[in-house]
């Protein structure tokens, strides 16, 4: 048996996959494989990636034909957001945008525009109908950062077991 281990940088951060196999060469294999589905998750998700799906939705409101893979992690961020009573929610954006550019202004109307983007956090407003999802409210968006790594992960054991890869460990900056 042989420790095989790989690291790149992707979702943002460095991740290593480390996977124990008899088979070397394949070893690798399979790792390249695991890197390829997380590189695959994070340009469907990746909110600076112009071309991506969750860019092309927050763009324009509405996704047709969205992926299986982003229909599945939006509908986990709404149970997820329900459980959390509310507290987890992938419609922050809005809010961290208007906060990088507003941190350090002066502002008279601060609190009136606050006010205004924080009535578009609310994935209450997010609608998935089979492979389509719709913003309710216009200029709402969302970024998966706080789930997308963890999906990429599952998804990328989900390969390396596919492989017939038993002893595997894949580490995404501090997530395990």
């Amino acid at each position: 048996m042989f420790l095989v281990k790989e690291a790149r940088v992707l979702l943002g951060t460095t991740v290593s996959v480390a996977v124990v196999y008899y088979d070397v060469e394949y070893a690798e294999y399979a790792i390249q494989r695991a890197f390829d589905e997380v590189k695959r998750i994070e340009n469907l998700m990746n909110i600076y990636n112009k071309n991506s799906e969750v860019s092309k939705l927050n763009e324009q409101g509405f996704l047709q034909g969205a992926s299986a893979d982003l229909v599945h992690v939006i509908r986990e961020a709404g149970k997820i957001w329900k459980l959390t009573d509310k507290v987890f929610d992938i419609t922050i954006l809005p809010l961290i945008e208007f906060l990088d550019k507003n941190f350090s202004v002066k502002s008279t109307s601060f609190m009136k525009d606050l006010k205004t983007v924080l009535e578009l956090v609310n994935y209450g407003k997010v609608k998935v109908c089979q492979n389509n999802i719709k913003f309710l409210k216009r200029g709402m968006k969302i970024t998966l950062n706080g789930i997308a790594k963890g999906y990429a992960i599952d998804r990328a054991i989900e390969i390396l077991i596919k492989h017939d890869i038993k002893h595997a460990l894949i580490n995404a900056g501090g997530d395990i």
